[in-house]
């Protein structure tokens, strides 16, 4: 298809690829009867793409670039590899052996890839044996009941994820051009903007596109950002890193702080005047170690000369969190947002307890590379219409 929209004849691009004329004619027929339209238009001077075809051309060079990125890896000079060697490394690929690796990366072991996409596990393993033996190198560190990729397995699959993305994307780029605004948003997100911001965001989109769902993810920094590299998430709604890598875009998006938190009927909920050793006197509920919010709290409490309070419960959930906080006297450090209603801490109570450098902006974050379908496009401007209107708004977290 590419090679056709490039100029050459049928002939000419069934040469090129080694295969027969008819192969070529029945491939392109194929792609058009699964996306039910028409990708060329036949003319006195040869095939010409169609709109449907451009845009699906489009997709299918992205997603070869990022697979010829991969194979490079295996050419003896990665940085200038052999036309020659990338083609017949991308004829003997299959779709099969790209499904395993990433699925060996994304659910880790040959059983879960085997259950993640369907396949029984003999044949992950031959999908998997069969790419180690086109490239010429191992890609899976095997165990005696299992295995796991290696650094250079894991550099392939996430390369491999991004060129499946960009044909999950041409689907949703095919419904686009027949006035079908749809496909899945993958967000990733932390507490403040998942309670804050997303919520009137989804709400939004689904009212105004039916055919459009989500995946929200909500799990450590560190992971997100990952499956944002991989093209598992769309988005990440969080908080940046000074170390925000340059292969992401970032856009802030609105102010949150942090603050410390308790139930309604907390002996410390009606205090005025709080200081380290009155809050250090109640268990609490701690920040994942490593993160900003335990480097604040360690630094709140090392400001009145003592060591902050070792944690009765560290977790990322915060319905585990506002439980406690309800059923218990924990005390615990969360973030809210400078504006708005952040509802999941409707009911709880905020200390007067000054918080250093409390200021978190809340950024978004793609990968620079990204070229978006029209839903998500739609997404980021209802998103962006949402901040505007929720920074119109007076902060309201508890009550």
């Amino acid at each position: 298809m590419t090679l056709v929209s490039e100029g050459l004849s049928l002939r000419k691009a069934a040469q090129r690829l080694r295969l027969s004329q008819p192969a070529v004619t029945l491939g392109l027929r194929a792609l058009e009867e699964h996306y039910g339209v028409h990708l060329f238009e036949r003319r006195a001077t040869g095939l010409v793409e169609t709109e449907f075809g451009a845009a699906l051309v489009r997709r299918a060079g992205r997603c070869i670039f990022y697979l010829t990125r991969a194979l490079s890896k295996f050419c003896p000079d990665p940085d200038r590899p052999s036309v020659a060697r990338l083609e017949r490394l991308l004829n003997l690929l299959t779709v099969s052996q790209v499904r395993a690796l990433t699925a060996m990366d994304e659910s880790g072991g040959f059983r879960n890839a085997a259950e993640h996409i369907g396949l029984s596990v003999p044949s992950v393993h031959r999908a998997i044996g069969g790419l180690e033996a086109a490239v010429g190198a191992k890609l899976v560190h095997r165990q005696k009941y299992g295995g796991s990729l290696n650094d250079l397995g894991h550099e392939i699959a996430i390369l491999f994820s991004l060129a499946l993305r960009e044909l999950r994307f041409a689907n949703a780029d095919m419904s686009a051009l027949n006035g079908q605004l749809q496909g899945t948003i993958a967000v990733g997100c932390v507490r403040v903007s998942a309670s804050v911001l997303l919520p009137a965001t989804i709400q939004k989109c689904v009212h105004a596109f039916p055919g459009i769902s989500f995946v929200v993810e909500q799990d450590h920094y560190e992971d997100m950002l990952e499956h944002l590299r991989a093209g598992r998430l769309d988005y990440l709604c969080t908080t940046v890193r000074p170390d925000i890598p340059r292969e992401f875009r970032s856009e802030k998006l609105f102010a949150s702080e942090l603050c410390v938190v308790c139930g309604p009927d907390h002996p410390l909920a009606r205090e005025t005047n709080l200081d380290g050793k009155t809050l250090a006197s109640y268990p609490w509920i701690g920040a994942q170690p490593g993160t900003g919010a335990a480097a604040r709290m360690a630094t709140m409490f090392e400001l009145e000369g003592m060591a902050a309070p070792t944690a009765a419960v560290t977790t990322l959930e915060f319905s585990l969190v506002r439980s406690l906080l309800f059923q218990t006297n924990f005390l615990a450090l969360t973030t809210r947002s400078t504006h708005g209603i952040d509802d999941a801490l409707t009911g709880l109570c905020i200390l007067p307890k000054a918080v250093p450098n409390s200021h978190r902006d809340v950024w978004l974050l793609s990968r620079r590379d990204l070229e978006p379908t029209a839903i998500q496009t739609e997404f980021v401007r209802i998103l962006r219409a949402t901040v505007h209107e929720t920074q119109l708004q007076p902060a309201i977290a508890a009550g």
